[in-house]
């Protein structure tokens, strides 16, 4: 097996309210995910959301902060009680120049374990396209499950996902 493969990847030709990537083997150690995204037209901006296997539990925590051309800060922290992982997926809003998409990395550690109780997820999202209006986020959280992970969904926070999204799933050996 190859130290780093890549498992999925795809484009969107359409816009849409999810990007589900599926049948994610548990032949790896840890998953990585990348995704280039836009909001759809008419939306001034938009966070997505991650889903792991589909569950809309309350098995999900994070915390996390961002330095900007303004400054910094930081996330309410949410140890738990969530229905998905936020703080890890943005999107371009609509209104900046056109071709714009941010890039979102996301990694789930011993993603294919099925003794660990808790899988840890870590994101970072460089975001921008001139020197006054850019920034980076950063992001820990967590899903509380035993299961391997073997598909996720990013869904969103009240803007579609824009034609020519797109992302790649790796898995590392």
């Amino acid at each position: 097996m190859p130290d780093f493969e890549i498992i999925a990847e795809g484009k969107l030709s359409g816009s849409a309210t999810e990007i589900d990537i599926t049948s994610i083997p548990a032949t790896f150690t840890h998953l990585e995910c990348v995704f280039a995204l836009r909001a759809a037209t008419g939306a001034a901006s938009g966070n997505g959301t991650i889903r792991l296997n589909g569950d809309s539990g309350l098995n999900y925590g994070h915390c996390g902060g961002y330095t900007s051309s303004g400054g910094s800060g930081g996330f309410a922290t949410r140890t738990g009680g969530l229905t998905y992982f936020q703080a890890g997926v943005t999107l371009a809003h609509a209104g900046g120049p056109a071709g714009i998409f941010y890039v979102n990395r996301v990694i789930i550690p011993l993603y294919a374990s099925t003794t660990t109780s808790t899988k840890t997820i870590m994101s970072m999202q460089t975001i921008g396209w001139n020197d006054s209006d850019n920034f980076t986020e950063y992001c820990a959280g967590f899903w509380n499950s035993t299961s391997a992970v073997s598909s996720v969904t990013l869904g969103n926070l009240g803007a579609n996902y824009d034609t020519n999204s797109s992302w790649w799933v790796g898995g590392y050996a």
